[in-house]
């Protein structure tokens, strides 16, 4: 359903007022008007974040932590732009969850940093 809702909204079949809702549903995420010319498209881009573990190669430590850009923010731990594992790479990503908001992925962050998640990344 809501699949559906999104398509139709990408293709222009709905209405400014579904928007609207759209904008309440997806808070974190953009209704973008494309310019002039295009009026009454828009664009819904849905901002996916990542709870993600990666482990240093060369002492073996592990590091968790949540991004809205997996891949940028595996290459800011290896060029070193993160002080907490600065000095400590090469880094390889060793777990990834996908979450639909920034809460939820502190949700998963805080629970893989708990004993329970610990015991599952020891067990990758």
């Amino acid at each position: 359903m809501l699949l559906s809702l999104l398509n139709l909204a990408f293709e222009e079949k709905i209405s400014y007022n579904a928007k609207a809702l759209l904008k309440i549903l997806f808070p974190l995420s953009s209704v973008v008007d494309l310019p002039a010319g295009r009026q009454g498209a828009s664009l819904l881009i849905l901002i996916m974040y990542f709870a993600y573990v990666i482990k240093s190669i060369k002492t073996g430590e592990c590091y968790k932590g949540i991004t809205d850009n997996l891949d940028r923010r595996v290459g800011e731990h290896n060029s070193d732009r993160n002080k907490s594992t600065k000095g400590k790479g090469p880094w390889t990503l060793i777990y990834s969850e996908k979450c639909y908001d920034r809460a939820e992925a502190r949700q998963r962050e805080k629970y893989i940093k708990s004993g329970f998640g610990r015991e599952l990344i020891k067990n990758l």
